[in-house]
């Protein structure tokens, strides 16, 4: 189900569960009827219905993007650090955009209780 969920979100015919996300500012994940976080303002009612799971992903792609060095086991088995370069979310260099795109969807996140 999960390889499912990515593969929808990512507009990808099939990916594999064991694979990981690789995307930098000068290679950037955009979604399907998302856009290209980095860029694109995200509307909640874009979002609204997307899963729990999902928001996460779309939220933790913009701190990757950004050179987070993911801690969590599920972050890392989700993104790849080899070129991580931040340990911390509060000292990544995000643009309005996608301090804008975090907000919003942490206000999903809380509003779904997410964990």
């Amino acid at each position: 189900m999960r390889a499912v969920t990515v593969a929808i979100l990512l507009g990808l015919s099939a990916v594999p569960a064991s694979a990981q996300i690789s995307a930098s500012i000068e290679s950037p994940q955009c979604y399907e009827g998302v856009g290209c976080p980095h860029k694109d303002r995200i509307a909640e009612k874009q979002i609204r219905s997307h899963s729990c799971e999902n928001l996460w992903l779309i939220r933790n792609t913009i701190f990757h993007q950004r050179g987070y060095c993911f801690q969590s086991g599920r972050g890392k088995s989700e993104f790849s650090n080899s070129r991580c370069t931040v340990n911390t979310v509060s000292d990544l260099k995000l643009t309005p955009v996608e301090n804008d795109n975090v907000g919003t969807i942490e206000k999903l996140e809380r509003q779904k209780r997410c964990s």
